[in-house]
């Protein structure tokens, strides 16, 4: 797929990942935690699921955009 330097690559996204899911939970750094993960859907979109369509059965980018979705409502609201 010609990442530059893919091996840093995959480790940064797991590690954003990994650690997203648990600030997101307990609710620490969700704005942050948002942007990066709203990062890493992007590439996911225009590199993996593109080119399957909208439709999840054909590995399209359904599935990505809803939480592309779910992680812009998150970075917009303000909570009290």
């Amino acid at each position: 797929m010609s990442y530059p330097l893919p091996r840093i690559s995959a480790y940064m996204a797991a590690s954003i990942e990994l650690l997203g899911v648990f600030l997101l939970f307990f609710g620490l750094g969700t704005r942050i935690i948002s942007i990066l993960l709203m990062f890493i859907m992007l590439v996911v979109i225009f590199t993996v699921h593109l080119k399957g369509g909208l439709k999840a059965a054909n590995n399209g980018f359904k599935i990505p955009l809803y939480y592309f979705i779910m992680l812009f409502v998150l970075l917009i609201l303000r909570t009290r």
